[in-house]
């Protein structure tokens, strides 16, 4: 719970840290958050509200340390899937022209605090897709597609597609979830012609350019079309 103070360490500098990592590393990365809590007159430092917004994973350990004393360290622990709290973006949308199916269809997911997909959830009601932003007449089509079930905790869009090109914002909601997910895009209209984005310089015969040109295919109006 603590360690006892001694009189080389003041109680206004003296304070404890607690570490909390995956002591068996079976996640990708060291996982490493520390507070620090000033030690009371009794010798106590008293934690509240901590928790471990991270993944689920076996081998997690919380260490607490003070300066000039050793650490203690609890046993490992697991950290189990939390209950539902948002939906996340799996895979944004992309390769958007307007009239035609996404060329990558969003992925979407229910989640915890700690982005763990809600593996155990496949419930009643659907994910549904909708536009909070958008050009005025603007539209997701087919309609059908916008209700999508969640399986796993997982949802999979197929054949979505704006009406008209310009800048949106999509929304993903599942209906019992307050926090929905937003994700931008841009619709642009077909491809029509390519516009010299960089130029090449640096020209020296049989010597590789300096800068290297970059071309864009672009739209109608002169929007970059994202395929």
């Amino acid at each position: 719970e603590g360690y006892r103070k001694t009189s080389h360490y003041p109680e206004e500098v003296y304070e404890q840290k607690v570490q909390i990592y995956d002591q068996s590393l079976t996640l990708p990365s060291l996982v490493e958050r520390i507070y620090t809590r000033p030690f009371q007159a009794n010798g106590i430092a008293r934690y509240t509200n901590l928790r471990i917004d991270r993944w689920a994973a076996e081998g997690y350990a919380v260490r607490f340390s003070a300066p000039g004393v050793l650490f203690a360290e609890s046993v490992p622990f697991a950290v189990q899937i939390g209950v539902p709290y948002s939906v996340g973006v799996r895979r944004a949308p992309a390769g958007i022209q307007a009239g035609i199916a996404f060329r990558v269809q969003p992925v979407v997911h229910v989640q915890d605090r700690g982005k763990n997909t809600q593996v155990w959830l496949s419930p009643a009601y659907s994910m549904i897709a909708s536009i909070v932003d958008g050009p005025t007449d603007g539209m997701i089509t087919p309609i059908a597609s916008l209700f999508v079930p969640i399986v796993s905790g997982v949802a999979v869009f197929t054949s979505l597609s704006m009406s008209l090109p310009g800048l949106y914002v999509m929304k993903f909601k599942a209906w019992t979830l307050e926090n929905s997910a937003h994700v931008q895009c841009n619709a642009s209209a077909p491809k029509q012609h390519l516009a010299m984005w960089r130029k090449p310089a640096g020209d020296v015969a049989a010597v590789v350019l300096m800068v290297q040109p970059h071309v864009a295919l672009r739209d109608l109006y002169n929007v970059t079309v994202d395929i």
